[in-house]
């Protein structure tokens, strides 16, 4: 929970009508460039996820608005929203350094 990762992903949800809205992507006009960031400072359903995740693995999960952002809307994200991401773990950098040398 600690340690920071870096990853490519998708994050979307699905407007009333059933479309899909992409709110970020490390694709596209990022032109696939990776992103690090701390575990802990991402929604709690990002970061359990990522904690069960291998580097290397790519998985496609849903996030529940309470594991999300809940009440509180985001520039792009309205409040009570089920969120949806793609996500491919590139590289765990941990907090402690040398944690993960033995």
């Amino acid at each position: 929970f600690t340690d920071s990762v870096t990853v490519r992903y998708t994050g979307w949800y699905l407007l009333k009508d059933g479309t899909k809205y992409t709110f970020d992507t490390t694709e596209g006009d990022y032109n696939g460039v990776a992103r690090s960031f701390s575990v802990g400072g991402t929604v709690d359903g990002f970061s359990t996820m990522l904690q069960h995740m291998t580097v290397g693995q790519q998985v496609e999960f849903c996030i529940p608005q309470r594991l999300g952002y809940g009440a509180t809307a985001q520039s792009s994200i309205p409040a009570y929203t089920t969120l949806w991401f793609r996500v491919k773990l590139l590289k765990i950098i941990p907090s402690n350094k040398g944690e993960w040398d033995k």
